[in-house]
């Protein structure tokens, strides 16, 4: 199933995914944020129940930040020590 590499951190982290495909339009905004309102959009459903496969570790763990934020507001948000993009 691991396809990205934020796929591959919540598969070994054995966190439960469902994947939800679609089909994309190549006309749309496809850059961070935009890309998963796109999706969410073409899926039918609430922009706050969708997530871009973007994830950040934050103290060892992955997350998933549903909003476009620096990462000094994610580590204050979580109360994390620690935060990096997972590429």
């Amino acid at each position: 199933m691991a396809a990205t590499q934020g796929l591959k951190v919540l598969e070994a982290a054995v966190i439960a995914v469902t994947l939800h495909p679609y089909d994309y339009d190549p006309s749309a905004d496809a850059v961070g944020l935009a890309a998963g309102l796109g999706a969410a959009r073409a899926l039918e459903l609430a922009s706050g129940l969708t997530l871009k496969t973007l994830m950040v570790e934050v103290d060892g763990r992955p997350v998933g930040i549903a909003q476009a934020m620096a990462m000094a507001q994610a580590m204050a948000v979580l109360g994390a020590r620690a935060a990096a993009l997972i590429a």
